[in-house]
């Protein structure tokens, strides 16, 4: 059987038999569900309107509630301000434990609520100390319109030229595919990566590989698993991908920038770049254990490589010009994490992006002739788990 068909047979084989698994289902199923509640739950609470209850010691308090009047009203978000006055502090006091207000204005000067900050802490703080710098504010301005204040210090008042010749949402959407790249960039090497090493991993351990490779060579029995579970695999993202976008387009629920067409199609090129470097390297991993138990440690190194290929990425974000992010574009472990985020950040010029693809595809076509030695060295040893330099050592391809 010549190569070209023994693939095709594989990656087809692959994609039948993964598509009609029960596991592959429900993971569609809930990845598809994951992503319409993200999509849907921003609605549930579209024009709700929130009353912030702020409680009143002594005189003083009127403008600073005034000028929180005047934010509220400047955002237009319906929100609103409900003063309760107090005798004392100590009755005031036990109004925030008590849950009765969310703060205390005490003689236009202090405030006191339950915490500090942290997560779940009230917006209050920050609206009562917008206002109160508004009034500073006003105070050097011979009092001007507490709004016209507002205004100005929340508006830009300079006009940004970048030596890119980019506009500012330009850039900004730039940033948002470069961030976006890199979370879904290490999501979907980690998750169709361990989806070979498990389908390896579980045809070795059942004895099916064995009638496999009566007929076909074990490169290709990798390079057909790698290619059927990533269009499988692809095929999922895609879909889940595309209801996402539909739903946020029928709820409007949130604002999509307009994304450059260069910087997505730079994101899928190297997603399929990372996934087959990734692929190959846990599906040799998969061949040298003998056990479900054994196939994350065997694949341990692919997984560090990953998370260093990740950690690169946010040295690119901060510096993407610097040594560290030339370095890690040409190295086919890192390259899909950089280059891409390289590229949106218009660090990464077109004759770079056409090297470092030639250079990850080099190292691609090496990694099915090594892993597919690797991979014959281990897929008929049982028993005690295969190490990587015994696996080379014995099969020569």
């Amino acid at each position: 059987m010549n190569g070209r068909r023994a693939l095709w047979l594989v990656t087809v084989r692959e994609i039948r038999e993964r598509s009609r698994s029960r596991a592959f289902r429900v993971s569609s199923l809930l990845t598809v569900a994951l992503m319409l509640l993200l999509v849907f739950l921003p609605t549930l609470f579209e024009g709700r309107v929130d009353t912030y209850r702020i409680g009143s010691v002594g005189p003083g308090n009127d403008e600073l509630l005034a000028g929180v009047e005047t934010i509220l009203g400047i955002e237009d978000g319906g929100d609103t301000v409900e003063e309760i006055p107090f005798p004392d502090e100590t009755t005031a006091r036990a109004a925030i434990s008590s849950g009765e207000v969310e703060a205390v204005l005490v003689g236009g000067s202090r405030l006191i609520v339950e915490r500090a900050g942290g997560i779940g802490g009230s917006r209050v703080v920050s609206l009562l100390q917008e206002s109160a710098a508004s009034l500073r504010v006003e105070a050097l301005l011979a009092d001007p319109e507490s709004a016209e204040v507002l205004e100005i210090l929340s508006s830009d008042s300079l006009e940004v030229e970048a030596l890119s010749g980019e506009e500012e949402g330009e850039a900004d959407s730039r940033a948002t595919v470069a961030y976006a790249g890199l979370i879904l960039m290490y999501v979907a090497v980690l998750t169709y990566g361990t989806w070979t090493l498990t389908g390896v991993t579980e045809e070795k351990s059942s004895r099916v590989v064995e009638v496999l490779l009566a007929t076909l060579r074990p490169r290709h029995l990798l390079a057909g698993k790698v290619l059927g579970i990533g269009l499988l695999g692809l095929g999922q993202f895609v879909v889940t991908v595309t209801i996402a976008v539909v739903g946020i387009q029928l709820t409007g629920a949130l604002d999509l920038p307009e994304l450059p067409l260069e910087s997505v199609a730079m994101l899928v090129v190297w997603f399929v770049l990372g996934y087959a470097i990734y692929s190959l390297g846990f599906g040799a991993a998969g061949a040298l254990a003998t056990r479900m138990e054994d196939a994350q440690s065997t694949a341990a190194p692919f997984t560090i490589l990953a998370v260093g290929g990740f950690f690169a990425s946010f040295a690119a974000l901060e510096k993407p010009d610097g040594a560290l992010a030339v370095v890690t574009t040409y190295l086919p472990p890192t390259a899909p994490f950089v280059a891409p985020l390289r590229f949106a950040l218009g660090a990464l010029p077109w004759w770079e992006v056409l090297l470092s693809i030639v250079v990850a595809l080099a190292g691609i076509v090496g990694l099915v002739r090594l892993g597919g030695r690797i991979y014959a060295g281990g897929l008929l040893r049982t028993g005690a788990k295969v190490g990587w330099r015994e696996a080379l050592r014995s099969r020569d391809l």
